[in-house]
């Protein structure tokens, strides 16, 4: 925690029925990022070091573009420009999710942070 930035090489795991694959063209820096990086106060439990990851991998404020999208997924198309944010895992279309409420979203296993407890965030070339 709070060691110098490194590039850092990994193989994604295969990409599910509902997930999408970006390109990364741009990413925001948010304060999340930070206490994630340094570990500090509550953001400790959430981070990829304390998922047994190796590395803790920040962004959630991105913009790109769709390279390859799962069987399942309608709502977007390969070469589409996407934005994403903290939350991901919602399933698009319960009650809470079609109001625009994702965050509230309860399908599966509910939703998950792009870039905490050992996803890879979007400071990186695919997300």
């Amino acid at each position: 925690p709070g060691a110098p930035l490194e590039p850092y090489t990994f193989e994604a795991p295969p990409l599910p029925a509902t997930g999408v694959e970006v390109k990364v063209t741009h990413c925001g820096l948010c304060g999340s990022d930070v206490h994630l990086w340094r570990a500090d106060g509550d953001y400790k439990d959430f981070t990829g070091w304390a998922a047994g990851q190796k590395v803790q991998i920040c962004g959630h404020e991105a913009v790109g573009e769709v390279t390859a999208v799962g069987s399942a997924v309608t709502h977007l198309k390969v070469g589409q420009r996407c934005g994403v944010g903290w939350q991901c895992g919602s399933c698009h279309s319960c009650e809470y999710c079609l109001r625009g409420d994702e965050q509230l979203c309860q399908a599966g296993n509910g939703v998950d942070c792009t870039c905490a407890g050992g996803n890879a965030g979007a400071f990186a070339d695919y997300l």
